[in-house]
């Protein structure tokens, strides 16, 4: 017997796959990982796949959710510099399926049935459907807010490109994350496993409700 095609939740690169499926796992939600037995993950529980960039992953919208009949289908990408015209391009490309999404984005992140290929789908803009920014900062708020480091590490990359550095100014939370990562205990760990070593909180207020939103989305027994 084949083995049931399992729901999708798209994101954009390989640093989104690593840091949602453990924060997920750290939530109690089991996910599976490709070339590696799924043992006892229900055929319900998603795949996370990457489409190697925003571009790619608008465009995934399209062929995406005809083909998902029956699963649900779900989509992160970074709101970037400009939140409303991140959301402006998914929306014209769910209009498509005879939807109707609201000019802003819902705030626990948007979530709708598409009668017309009986699935359900979903889309969250990182970091929390309203700030500019991307996965850095969604993981700056996995930080505790009492974190003394990371202001440290917010200056001294501030200080670091008046100096010099060459980062440009779109990947500055990424620097200043990336600093802070540096000062840890074990300094440098990729985003997936510092969310696993608890380096990231798993519980605060913006990984909750995206947490809430993935069980919305993708709810079933297995996932409750």
């Amino acid at each position: 017997m084949p083995t049931p095609e399992r729901p999708k939740l798209y994101v954009e690169g390989k640093d989104d796959i690593h840091a949602i499926r453990n924060l997920l796992v750290r939530n109690g939600i089991n996910l599976p990982i490709r070339k590696q037995p799924v043992g006892d993950v229900a055929p319900s529980v998603p795949e996370l796949q990457e489409t190697n960039g925003k571009k790619k992953l608008l465009d995934t919208i399209k062929t995406a959710v005809p083909v998902s009949s029956d699963r649900p289908v779900g989509f992160v990408l970074d709101a970037d510099d400009r939140p409303q015209d991140r959301w402006s391009a998914v929306r014209a490309r769910l209009r498509e399926f005879e939807l109707d999404p609201p000019n802003d984005i819902p705030a626990d992140g948007y979530i709708t049935d598409v009668e017309k290929y009986m699935t359900r789908v979903g889309v969250w803009l990182m970091p929390d459907n309203r700030q500019k920014g991307a996965l850095e900062k969604f993981l700056m708020d996995l930080i505790n807010p009492d974190d003394y480091l990371l202001p440290l590490a917010e200056s001294s990359t501030n200080e670091a490109h008046e100096k010099g550095a060459q980062f440009p100014a779109a990947k500055h939370s990424k620097a200043v994350l990336h600093t802070w990562l540096a000062w840890q205990q074990t300094p440098g760990r990729p985003y997936g496993s510092a969310i696993n070593q608890q380096i990231f909180r798993h519980d605060s207020p913006t990984a909750s409700a995206f947490v809430q939103w993935y069980k919305r989305l993708f709810s079933s027994p297995d996932q409750c």
